[in-house]
């Protein structure tokens, strides 16, 4: 928390929680790698990083906690596991450049996600293999099996 000159980190393996403000106000963090071990990102885990514009939530986590990446004001893109369950209050609120979500579920599993008040972030495609043909919001990874990329 309040590293000003960390500008990149990669999360151990057997890391099951990023902490509450475990990287709040981190001013100058440009990416971050969280591993598959992960299941919690904390309460303002992320608050305020605001050279951060993009992260990858994998499939293993569960819960988005609160305020988590509030005020992350250059966030643009956000791909988001499938088996996330919980997005807490605010949790990309204030996030004024977040254009895109890609949440690697379907459309019906995105609304059994529980949402806290303001957690609801921008646009949302939804993965899919195999082009759609009913045109919507969908997406799928380029040949190089990690850059989103809309149908």
């Amino acid at each position: 928390r309040d590293c000003n000159n960390l500008t990149s980190a990669t999360i151990g393996n057997s890391v099951t929680t990023i902490g509450n403000s475990a990287f709040s106000n981190c001013k100058n963090l440009t990416s971050i790698t969280i591993p598959d071990s992960v299941t919690t990102i904390g309460n303002s885990a992320f608050y305020s990083c605001d050279s951060l514009t993009s992260i990858t939530i994998p499939d293993s986590v569960t819960t988005i906690g609160y305020e988590a990446f509030n005020f992350c004001e250059n966030l643009t893109s956000v791909t988001i596991g499938s088996n996330v369950t919980t997005i807490g209050d605010s949790a990309f609120y204030n996030c004024s450049n977040l254009s895109r979500i890609f949440y690697k579920g379907s459309a019906e599993s995105w609304n059994d996600i529980t949402f806290g008040v303001n957690a609801r972030p921008g646009k949302v495609y939804y993965f899919t293999e195999t082009e759609p043909t009913d045109g919507g919001n969908y997406w799928h990874y380029d040949t190089d099996g990690k850059t989103p990329v809309i149908w």
